[in-house]
């Protein structure tokens, strides 16, 4: 019926939110974590590393942490999943509802988590490789003035707070909508 489509619509849309609020905070972690490793990338650079040995090594680093997150967001899916049948009284879904986790949500899960893993890695690679080495040097030694960085750390904080916070509203005012959508006798 329209009114059960209109609540699942409502369901994901709030799914969606929780999930958007867990990927800004991941990337700005991992923003982060890319920004406190210049110091590692000017030494080995100093010492004779390539920018694309580096770029590969941020990037694997990058793909092992996505593919560990993947895993256990699939296995955690699966979980959940079994745990809310087990707890739905019988005749809660329609019959035509088939509450599983299917091939193309898998492939939809796999190719976000691999493109996360690119993206969020490729970004500090980038910053690092652009950089010469001097200056990556002085920088990581704490002999020039990191005024930039702290910079783009406050205008990372400051997005990720207005994001998550705007999230969170739009997350509650969901599932809210949803609450009142199921209370509705049909």
């Amino acid at each position: 019926s329209a009114s059960r489509k209109t609540t699942l619509w409502l369901l994901l849309a709030a799914v969606g939110f929780v999930v958007a609020i867990a990927c800004v905070n991941v990337a700005n972690l991992l923003l982060a974590r890319g920004t406190t490793q210049e110091r590692e990338m000017a030494i080995r650079a100093s010492l004779g590393a390539s920018s694309l040995r580096m770029i590969r090594q941020v990037l694997t680093q990058s793909l092992v942490l996505a593919a560990a997150g993947g895993i256990l967001g699939i296995l955690s899916s699966a979980w959940i999943l079994q745990g809310l049948l087990a707890v739905f009284p019988r005749g809660t879904l329609p019959a035509e509802a088939d509450p599983r986790i299917s091939v193309p949500v898998l492939t939809f899960a796999v190719l976000t988590t691999t493109a996360c893993g690119l993206l969020f890695g490729l970004a500090p690679a980038w910053h690092a490789r652009q950089l010469p080495i001097a200056a990556m040097v002085k920088e990581a030694s704490g002999s020039s003035p990191r005024h930039a960085r702290r910079i783009w750390q406050n205008v990372f904080l400051v997005t990720q707070v207005a994001l998550v916070s705007m999230l969170i509203v739009g997350a509650s005012l969901l599932v809210g909508s949803f609450a009142r959508l199921m209370a509705v006798d049909l």
